[in-house]
């Protein structure tokens, strides 16, 4: 691990699965929907026992999007289910009969900035990055201003490379979703971005409309691109790949988001791959096919870096499940006293000073004027992976930023 100016430069791990190509995973035989953002009964719109055709809405939550039956089938269960990262959540139990097509699907309206925005919440489409609903996400940028959108392909992850895949199959997709999501929030530039410059140039071959802007490959790049074109004058949104590419099949023929594509990696994964997933497919599933035998050490959905941990491998996939890690071993953490060697500040793309905040925090009476720009952490940990004492500085930050608003 080398440290540069900004951010953290980390050796890649993830060539082996884009060698492949994305992979499809044999059809499961059970699904587990997640229902997400439904709090109360009347916001599901399915009972056990109802049958459903391949793209129903089977929520209709008041502050999320609905979520489409992956299938046809027969809803048999809904039960709450812990996930790992959006909590608690229900879930409808499909079992699918995958031959059953249905009825085809109608392209909705798209000639007005609303009609876009409109048609992104009724796919029910899903920003991987951030697992925000992508009609939030153009409502915000259109309030911003937002003069340049970017499709987000940057997996400065180690083990991730589920956006550069999707990216490499769907160019002309991915751009023709960025294109409408920009005539929705009215940015006037759209490019599409990934750390390295070889990718662009690839992609660009392939698809000439798409038009290339290197993050860098330095941790976190999405946000040191965010702060280099902040200082250029241009208030900038970022999109998802996956979401750009679902928001053009939806606006092409309908199909609203039901699939989505996720990395499996770590030491204990004998065969990486992409893999084209239906939502609601237990994580185990996903292990088995890349040749997992048994229960590995350890699990973590999303990065490798800020994911969280997966005890139970029956949770489904959800549409925002970038990255599957499955570890021999269950990580030890050895922590020494800060050395103020300064790396997590170089670390930092907001300019924060994490050794100095960490130093206020163990004083009997903290100073919070010391605690320079602590409101403005992205919980990104890029200060915790630079700092040789293995001290977890996000946390510290977190509980900083508290104190600050007087939260303590």
């Amino acid at each position: 691990m080398t440290l540069l100016p900004r951010g953290v430069h980390l050796e890649p791990h993830r060539e082996e699965p884009l060698k492949q190509g994305i992979q499809e995973l044999p059809k499961p035989a059970e699904l587990w929907v997640p229902l997400v953002g439904c709090t109360v009964l009347s916001e599901r719109l399915v009972e056990p026992g109802d049958w459903v055709d391949k793209g129903a809405p089977l929520s209709a939550p008041q502050r999320s999007v609905p979520a489409h039956a992956p299938a046809a089938g027969r809803i048999k269960e809904i039960r709450e289910l812990p996930l790992p990262l959006q909590g608690t959540v229900p879930c409808a139990l499909l079992v699918p009969d995958w031959a059953y097509e249905g009825p085809e699907q109608k392209p909705p309206a798209q000639g007005q900035q609303e009609e876009v925005i409109s048609a992104a919440a009724s796919a029910g489409i899903i920003d991987e990055f951030d697992g925000l609903p992508l009609y939030k996400k153009l409502k915000r940028f259109r309030r911003r201003g937002v003069n340049l959108l970017l499709a987000n392909a940057i997996d400065d992850d180690p083990y991730v490379a589920s956006a550069v895949a999707v990216l490499r199959e769907q160019p002309q997709k991915v751009a023709d979703g960025l294109a409408a999501a920009a005539r929705a929030c009215g940015a006037a530039e759209c490019r599409v971005t990934a750390s390295s410059r070889k990718e662009m140039k690839r992609v660009h071959e392939a698809c000439p409309a798409v038009e290339p802007m290197p993050a860098g490959e330095r941790y976190p790049a999405r946000a040191l691109l965010k702060r280099g074109l902040y200082a250029k004058g241009n208030t900038t949104g970022f999109i998802g790949v996956q979401a750009c590419a679902a928001l053009a099949s939806f606006l092409e023929n309908g199909t609203p988001q039901t699939e989505t594509v996720v990395t499996v990696a770590g030491d204990a994964v004998p065969h990486p791959y992409n893999l084209r997933v239906p939502v609601g497919t237990p994580l185990r599933e996903l292990l088995a096919f890349c040749g997992v035998e048994g229960t590995p050490g350890a699990c973590f959905v999303g990065s490798s870096i800020t994911g969280k941990r997966a005890p139970d491998l029956d949770a489904p996939v959800t549409l925002d499940t970038r990255c599957l890690i499955a570890l021999q071993r269950q990580p030890r953490w050895r922590t020494y006293p800060c050395i103020g060697c300064g790396s997590c500040v170089r670390a930092c793309p907001r300019g924060i000073r994490p050794w100095e905040v960490c130093d206020q925090l163990s004083r009997e009476n903290p100073d919070p004027l010391r605690m320079v720009n602590v409101q403005h952490c992205i919980a990104c940990a890029a200060c915790s992976l630079a700092c040789p004492s293995g001290i977890d500085l996000v946390a510290q930050m977190l509980r900083a930023a508290e104190f600050k608003k007087g939260g303590e």
